[in-house]
């Protein structure tokens, strides 16, 4: 008898294998960052297949495999909106970066609940600045909370305050020597 996993995630890449299954990376707050496996989500009458869109925000019904887990069901989020095509963009750049970082499985909270965050940003904007600033602001406290980030007044300012839109203002006021200190800190770790 197999255990069935209940909990939420956000889809960050998917990548069609076999006649019809599709093979996904999920974000989750409880399991991390998880290779999904969906058999015959591609296939026309798929129940699956609708709700399994890049940088969706759904409920999975998950179980363990040996080495990927396997979906059993899923429902997207009832507060999930679609993203605009600039939110699109930014969800893409943010799926390369978190999935750049983040390998293996372990309990995400602070990280998931960013993207998240992110996430519902994208979902109604459509300037491309702003999604530039709020992105480098991601970037400064998804590296602090994987303990990459240096002690400067600017980046400890950004990864205490609430991460919201107003977080743009303070990026925007200080880009150039945030960006400056990311592409140290990126080069310093090897990452």
């Amino acid at each position: 008898m197999y255990h069935i996993y209940h909990t939420e995630g956000i889809i960050l890449a998917s990548t069609a294998t076999g006649e019809s299954d599709r093979f996904f990376q999920i974000l989750t707050p409880d399991l991390g960052l998880i290779p999904v496996v969906a058999r015959g989500s591609r296939a026309l009458a798929s129940k699956l297949r609708y709700h399994l869109v890049e940088y969706g925000h759904v409920g999975l019904d998950l179980v363990r495999g040996k080495d990927v887990w396997t979906l059993t069901g899923v429902l997207p989020m009832k507060d999930a909106r679609p993203l605009t095509s600039i939110g699109h963009t930014g969800m893409r750049r943010l799926s390369v970066f978190v999935r750049r970082l983040i390998h293996g499985e372990g309990m995400l909270l602070n990280v998931y609940t960013d993207v998240l965050t992110f996430r519902r940003m994208m979902e109604d904007i459509h300037d491309a600045s702003v999604v530039e600033s709020i992105f480098l602001a991601f970037q400064i406290r998804l590296l602090a909370s994987l303990g990459y980030a240096s002690p400067d007044e600017i980046l400890t300012s950004i990864v205490a305050a609430p991460f919201d839109r107003d977080i743009a203002q303070v990026i925007a006021s200080h880009h150039t020597h945030v960006r400056s200190i990311m592409n140290s800190i990126l080069k310093e770790t090897h990452l």
